[in-house]
């Protein structure tokens, strides 16, 4: 909890006293107040907590001071800020105060909502090991990439103008040519293309790039000293990539449709058929707080292994008071976050993606096991007759419907402990998709299921563990009568 002063004037009075509220990283499902403590302890007026986000959401929260004194919890309040956690499990929150109209703090007080929550003695995100050189310290944290199915890798970082440190596949460092992030599209329109004048490729500095649905192509504009120009072919770095990551040039130039792109803050994809952008149904293009990295586009030619590191040196545990600096284990020494990834190209079971309660983007391919279907036949029946040789028979009956529940099991064999960790965090989490494929327009399938209810167990000797869990798909009433 942080602490600051309230001092303000209120119908010719000063008032004066102090406010305790949460540090800048909180998580929504851990409990969050905001404590106001008047030094007229007589004071019993309405204040008026108002919490606001940069995308309009705005909440209010009225607080009756009791003896001058008052506790807000707010953690539900934040959860509801975070409304789309499948694509922002992070949301910026500006805090103010008022008493009828008055402002009672000197400045508005800002935090971060982390969705997710820590248990006692718990660190966040700690699926892995803490490594030291004698120097310094990193976590590293391993992840099995399957490389045949959709794919991402959930990273953390309070602080986005730190650069992300390096790229490694195969033993091979991509620190010069390496892409972390996706290839951004600031612009989307319609109409006829301008003219490209010379095919000159050449080298732009933050240009803007834009996408013709019309054409279905993707060019680049830049100003300098009042003129504009227009690039078919153009190279680039950083958030913006050269013609070749926006556009296939083999044969008929036209945007790329086995790619991501970034356009306004989400993660979206070229439709080739429909000529539209989609956005994905999971991951946060953005690169603070929680978001997501795809290996694909960072390791296009990785046969083995890869490696993704984010500087933390200089992203201190001041993020925190000294009250609540052990979920981020003392970070002021930790230099690196690592991410190894051990790629895989198993392609038959059956793959779930899943929300972790610490916000991160989980995903695993289960072996198949058993499938059985539970059917339910209504309660409501409609009568038949049937007449044989001119002889009625009655008193016979269908349910006007059957309800189907299928359950399916399903289990990853020979984790390590490391992976071990992550996989079983599928039991409690509340958003978990099957895969089911992609259409012929190259849209990505997911089917909301469950996790059945039931006890997972996990052997701490056992150095390669098998974990056999069950998923419930959605009920299917396959006819009505």
């Amino acid at each position: 909890m942080r602490k600051g002063d309230i001092s303000y004037t209120a119908n010719g009075a000063a008032r004066s006293g102090a406010i305790e509220y949460p540090d800048l990283w909180c998580f929504v499902f851990n409990p969050n107040y905001v404590v106001i403590k008047m030094d007229d302890k007589t004071a019993n007026n309405e204040l008026t907590v108002t919490f606001s986000t940069a995308d309009g959401k705005s909440y209010e929260v009225f607080v009756n001071l009791y003896k001058g004194e008052a506790k807000v919890y707010i953690s539900k309040v934040l959860q509801i800020l975070i409304d789309d956690a499948e694509h922002h499990r992070t949301v910026v929150v500006r805090m103010s105060l008022s008493d009828n109209g008055t402002v009672v703090l000197g400045s508005d007080i800002t935090f971060i909502a982390v969705w997710g929550g820590l248990q006692i003695g718990e660190r966040f995100g700690t699926y892995g090991a803490f490594e030291f050189n004698g120097k310094n310290s990193s976590h590293v944290r391993d992840v099995v990439w399957f490389r045949k199915y959709p794919f991402y890798v959930s990273m953390f970082r309070a602080d986005s103008e730190k650069e992300l440190a390096s790229l490694r596949y195969d033993n091979h460092d991509l620190t010069v040519d390496g892409r972390f992030f996706r290839c951004r599209i600031d612009t989307v329109e319609t109409g006829e293309l301008p003219n490209f004048g010379t095919p000159i490729i050449e080298t732009l500095d933050n240009p803007e790039i834009i996408l013709n649905q019309t054409h279905g192509i993707v060019y680049a504009k830049q100003t300098v000293g009042g003129t504009t120009k227009y690039y078919q072919g153009w190279r680039s770095s950083g958030h913006y990539g050269s013609y070749t990551d926006y556009n296939d040039i083999f044969g008929e130039i036209s945007v790329r449709d086995d790619t991501e792109f970034e356009y306004q803050g989400e993660i979206v994809r070229w439709n080739s058929v429909t000529k539209q952008l989609e956005n994905v149904t999971v991951g946060n293009a953005g690169d603070e707080g929680i978001f997501e990295l795809n290996p694909a586009i960072s390791f296009p030619q990785a046969t083995f292994s890869a490696e993704y590191d984010i500087i933390l040196e200089n992203v201190s545990s001041a993020i925190f008071d000294i009250d609540f600096d052990f979920p981020f284990p003392d970070v002021s020494k930790i230099i690196y976050e690592t991410v190894n990834l051990h790629i895989c190209n198993d392609q038959d079971g059956i793959y779930l993606r899943w929300i972790d309660r610490f916000g991160f983007v989980q995903s695993y391919l289960f072996v198949e096991g058993e499938s059985t279907v539970k059917s339910k036949a209504s309660t409501n029946v409609i009568q038949v007759e049937r007449m044989v040789n001119g002889l009625n028979f009655g008193g016979l009956e269908r349910p006007i419907d059957i309800t189907n529940t299928e359950t399916r099991k399903c289990c990853a064999v020979n984790l390590p402990k490391q992976i071990l960790e992550y996989v079983k965090t599928i039991v409690n989490a509340p958003i978990v998709d099957l895969y089911l494929g992609k259409n012929k327009a190259g849209t990505e399938l997911w089917l909301p299921v469950n996790v059945a209810d039931g006890s997972y167990k996990t052997d701490p000797d056992t150095m390669l563990s098998d974990y056999e869990i069950t998923i419930q798909l959605p009920e299917n009433i396959s006819q009505s009568l």
